[in-house]
């Protein structure tokens, strides 16, 4: 697509009809724009200084691109309607395209990433003429998703962030005192807010998802029980003499947990892991457990969290392991081989523990 720099002020890109639209905020970064119809909440962000899909890194060593949060308030009145209000995102995770959303169920609680939303959803680049392409954020949600209908009024804010050049955008005006911020820290009192009208009907099919258009991932294979173990692969070690492997293991009863610190119940099953850790310990076990995140910043949390058995840092024996979602632990043999694997329920990983090292 590309437009004179003119047009895309007047005209909206993938059908968004922006002659009509309300303009809820527009400064040198960040233009966003607000329409709406009897079915459809139809939000556009041009981001002025971003003009590529670029890649970077998560504070914990995820792999990031350009993504962006719209998060919706049912009510106007500064307070939060749990169960109603949403927080959709495009492009949430590199892995994850297009329009996902999560639902706010308490304070500080909100579901997972939910991918059945109706809506549509895409981040384009749009080459303007004379000068550098920006970017645009297009969102089309259902008005039956956030159970609003025209004449209702909404709270609106949206926050988009790109990594290289690392740039973090609101809306609403928002000033933080970490310039790391997420949408979440953004005040409801700084929230747009937005009348829906009823407008003309549109095709929304002119809104590309992402989603669809995604390619399928080829499925992980993980190996058979009985099978030889992968080799264990971490750029660093802490709480272990030196580097750890299959070799200096042998004769030992492995538990190999992988887990991540935004894992909420990976956090919450470190307590289970440290004691399976010392209760076994003389009958020769141990946990080991693998994350993607890099040794300074995984040393505060193993600190944090009284973490007692080795942790790899910057794994990538994820892919060999055939690891698709975590927490995930196998149980290795003395000889090596593969005995167990599975979500690691306290209950089953000790009766499987207590049979291994019985052998």
């Amino acid at each position: 697509m590309s437009f004179a720099l003119a047009d895309l002020e007047t005209n909206g890109v993938c059908g968004f009809p922006q002659d009509q639209a309300s303009v809820l905020c527009d400064n040198d970064s960040l233009r966003l724009s607000v329409w709406n119809n009897r079915e459809y909440l139809f939000v556009q962000a041009i981001l002025w200084k971003v003009s590529e899909h670029t890649l970077g890194k998560t504070r914990d060593n995820r792999d990031i691109g350009n993504y962006s949060d719209l998060v919706i308030a049912a009510a106007t009145n500064g307070k939060r309607s749990f169960g109603l209000d949403r927080g959709y995102s495009l492009n949430p995770w590199l892995h994850l395209p297009g329009l996902y959303y999560h639902i706010f169920l308490e304070e500080n609680t909100t579901t997972g990433l939910e991918k059945d939303s109706k809506g549509r959803g895409c981040i384009r680049y749009v080459d303007i003429c004379d000068s550098q392409p920006v970017r645009v954020d297009s969102y089309l949600i259902p008005l039956s998703e956030i159970a609003r209908s025209s004449g209702d009024r909404v709270g609106l804010c949206y926050w988009g962030f790109s990594p290289s050049p690392v740039q973090t955008v609101n809306s609403v005006g928002y000033e933080p005192a970490d310039e790391d911020y997420s949408s979440h820290s953004i005040p409801l009192t700084c929230y747009h807010d937005y009348q829906l009208i009823s407008g003309h009907e549109i095709d929304p099919h002119d809104v590309p998802d992402d989603r669809s258009e995604a390619p399928k991932p080829k499925p992980m294979q993980k190996p058979q029980i009985g099978a030889m173990a992968p080799e264990i692969i971490a750029e660093d070690w802490i709480n272990a003499d030196g580097c750890l492997n299959w070799e200096s293991l042998r004769g030992q009863v492995v538990l190999l947990d992988f887990w991540a610190t935004w894992c909420v119940p990976c956090l919450a099953g470190i307590t289970h892991l440290n004691q399976m850790h010392e209760a076994y310990r003389q009958d020769g076990f141990q946990v080991v457990s693998l994350v993607c995140e890099r040794k300074p910043f995984m040393e505060k949390v193993v600190e944090e969290h009284s973490v007692r058995y080795p942790v790899g840092t910057n794994t990538s024996s994820d892919d060999a392991y055939g690891v698709d979602g975590i927490p995930y632990a196998f149980l290795v043999d003395r000889t090596g081989r593969i005995r167990w694997h599975g979500w690691p329920d306290p209950q089953i990983v000790e009766e499987e523990i207590a049979k291994a090292v019985a052998t």
